[in-house]
Formats: C-alpha cells, structure tokens, sequence
C-alpha cells in the first residue's frame, strides 16, 4: 500500500491493530461534502481514545512526494459535527497527566451492538481505561478479589435499543432492576447507557455526555 511504502522509505512502521504505542493513526480526506459523522469508524474512535494523532491521508501522500515527514499542522481532522475536537482533548488531557477517559470504569454489555463486535468494543473501552466485564458490582460484592482502592467507581450498563424486540426489552428492564437493587446496597452509582451513547462520548472525548438512559414502562 501507499502507506507502507512511504512507512518504509521515511522509517517509520505500519501496524495492523491499535495499541499506547501507536503515534499516528491515518484515515480519509475530509470532504466538505461528507456528511455529519460518516468518517466515524472504529479506527478513528482508537485513534482518539488512544491519544495518537489522527491526520489525513494527504500528509502521507504529500510526504511521500517531499521525501520527508511534513508538518502535520495542515492535515488535522476539522472540528467534527458538535462543533469540537475529540482528538484536541484528548491530547491536552494527556499532555495534563490526567487518567485516560474510562479510567474507573466498569461496563457491562446487555445483549449485542448492531454493527460492533465485541472484540472491538472490548478494546475501546481497554484502551480508555476501563473494563468491560460480564456482571458490575463484582469487586464490590467480593472486596477480597481486588484491592478496594482499584475498585470500580463507576458502574454503566450498556445496550443497543436497536437490537431490543418486546422480550429482550422486558429481560433488560429486569436486568436493569436487579442491578439498580445492588447498586442501592452498595450505595454505589448505576447508569444505563446506549451504546450510540458511549461512542459519542469517545467522539467527543468527554465523559459527561455519557447520560443515562430511562427504559422504564
């Protein structure tokens, strides 16, 4: 490909998966004519979480034709449709020493994301910081498996409203209700999120946009 030639003329190294270690990540031309979001894939939402640099792919190809690394500056990604940059935050966050954006964060999947595998979900929220496990208030309920000051502080159950016919709705409320029932014994918080939900708030890279969602009667 274009990118590993260039990778291999200007010494640099092309990997297939996201880790810490990745400084860049490459994606598209932003066009003035794409649509609000359509440029948002899984790689651009690892980018972000990731901290990495996310350009265009014009500073490969214009890199290429100078034989050296041009300034990035240029070949940044414009605000996106909330009129913000996650990627922006993401570096100053980081560049402030802060913790990355899940830091304390335990979620718990409710059935499946439409468009989403759960390896891919998996890893964006590892990469924030956070866990992905299979039931919340486990370190709480069972303090001795886990050192209590790395215990969880916030609990998010997620789920796909696309994916939820009557019967599923009515197990997920049900679900919803055994854990709101822990949550108050622990004296513990409890959110229950879209999954749309917690893509926006990698997006955006700001945890406040990761509201609860009523699925009540």
């Amino acid at each position: 490909t274009v990118v590993e030639k260039v990778a291999r003329t200007l010494k640099a190294k092309v990997v297939d998966e996201l880790s810490s270690k990745v400084t860049h990540v490459v994606v598209k031309n932003v066009s003035k004519d794409d649509s609000p979001g359509s440029g948002r894939t899984v790689k651009l939402l690892m980018g972000i979480i990731s901290a990495a640099r996310i350009l265009q792919f014009d500073w490969v190809t214009d890199s290429m034709e100078a034989g050296y690394w041009v300034l990035e500056d240029d070949y940044q990604l414009p605000d996106n449709e909330y009129g913000n940059s996650g990627q922006r935050r993401a570096w100053f966050k980081k560049a402030q020493g802060e913790p990355p954006l899940f830091h304390g964060y335990e979620f718990q999947l409710f059935g499946t994301i439409q468009n989403l595998p759960k390896g891919d979900l998996e890893q964006l929220i590892s990469a924030g910081g956070g866990v992905l496990v299979t039931e919340l208030f486990r370190h709480d309920i069972k303090p001795q498996s886990r050192r209590p000051e790395l215990a969880p502080q916030h609990h998010v159950l997620l789920f796909d409203p696309s994916n939820q016919g009557i019967m599923r709705l009515r197990k997920l409320r049900t679900e919803v209700a055994t854990l709101q029932e822990t949550a108050a014994q622990l004296g513990k918080p409890l959110r229950v999120v879209k999954s749309q939900t917690l893509l926006d708030t990698i997006y955006q890279y700001d945890t406040d946009k990761l509201l609860d969602t009523d699925i009540s009667e």
